[in-house]
């Protein structure tokens, strides 16, 4: 069978404050589109057989308004939604 796997990912520092945020699309554990803060875009990961297919999703993404906000906001997103629960999960005695 074939797998498609959409994969975000907050790296936080030792405060809970987020440091990097990715967003990824993958076909069979290769990674197709990601975004990427400084062309502030999903940008194709694959320049193999499947190039055509990882432009056309990034294209198609990019034409999506209410993603394009939410990526864009994914670093302050990634703060603001661990913030209630960061201490709880990483108070260690």
């Amino acid at each position: 069978g074939f797998v498609a796997h959409v994969e975000s990912t907050c790296l936080l520092d030792d405060d809970g404050t987020a440091k990097d945020f990715t967003y990824c699309i993958s076909f069979n554990k290769d990674l197709l589109t990601c975004w990427d803060p400084e062309e502030n875009k999903m940008v194709p990961c694959e320049f193999g057989v499947l190039n055509p297919v990882a432009n056309g999703i990034s294209h198609y993404l990019n034409q999506q308004d209410t993603l394009m906000q939410r990526l864009r906001n994914g670093l302050q997103n990634c703060t603001t939604h661990t913030q209630p629960f960061w201490g709880s999960l990483t108070h260690r005695t």
